[in-house]
């Protein structure tokens, strides 16, 4: 796990996103993403249950979207914390870098990705495998964890940290909304986020805080119940 401490400037908006797939035809199909049905046919063969068909136009704009939708929140000065997945290939990440107005973007290694491709594209000092970000703020430090993948414990969880990771493309949201010991873990995946990035102190932060209360309830009662019992132990 890398740790960095990002510093509160005024203005400055930090987002995450995850399981972008820039360039990755078939994604648009896997996830029924909303440029699939710019095809007119595919409504049609979705009901036959026949293979969708992803035409160059169709990527283009799911591709085109995906970073003008970044462009629209991010700028310059921001930062961009980007949970893996990033795009299909060298070529399509390379582009995808190219296009993006941010300069700064953490990566944390998807399954789709190649460490190489992203070391040699964002620098190595932004990719790792997990992420530790101490986030400074108006309303005092959070800690936030990024991973790829989603799990039921991580670093500093029983203290409030915050997981986000993606991976799974919307389908634990409800799971996790439903287990109090989650509440503090959250998909950032382009599927679940209207393909742009969640802004960690307008939207992330303020959910969080949400949720504290429901999330320390819960630690309350099974803070000391044996790891093995699906509790919390110190």
């Amino acid at each position: 796990m890398r740790r960095v401490v990002i510093p509160y400037v005024p203005g400055r908006k930090i987002g995450v996103t995850s399981d972008t797939h820039y360039g990755h035809r078939n994604i648009i199909g896997y996830c029924k993403r909303p440029w699939l049905y710019l095809h007119t046919d595919n409504r049609l063969l979705e009901a036959e249950g026949k293979p969708y068909v992803i035409p160059d136009e169709v990527l283009k704009a799911h591709d085109d979207a995906l970073v003008e939708r970044t462009n629209a929140v991010l700028g310059p000065d921001d930062i961009l914390i980007h949970a893996g997945d990033v795009a299909w290939g060298k070529d399509a990440l390379t582009e995808y870098r190219r296009r993006l107005d941010v300069k700064t973007v953490y990566v944390a290694v998807g399954n789709h990705d190649d460490d190489d491709a992203l070391v040699e594209v964002f620098g190595k000092d932004y990719v790792a495998e997990r992420w530790m970000f101490e986030i400074h703020g108006p309303g005092g430090n959070r800690t936030l964890v990024v991973d790829h993948y989603p799990g039921h414990s991580w670093r500093d969880s029983h203290k409030a940290c915050v997981q986000l990771f993606g991976h799974v493309h919307g389908k634990l949201d409800r799971r996790h909304e439903t287990n109090a010991g989650w509440l503090m873990s959250a998909d950032a995946g382009v599927d679940s986020r209207d393909f742009r990035p969640w802004l960690w102190h307008e939207q992330i932060s303020p959910m969080a805080d949400s949720r504290r209360a429901a999330w320390q309830a819960w630690r309350d009662k099974t803070y000391d119940t044996p790891k093995e019992h699906g509790g919390m132990a110190r």
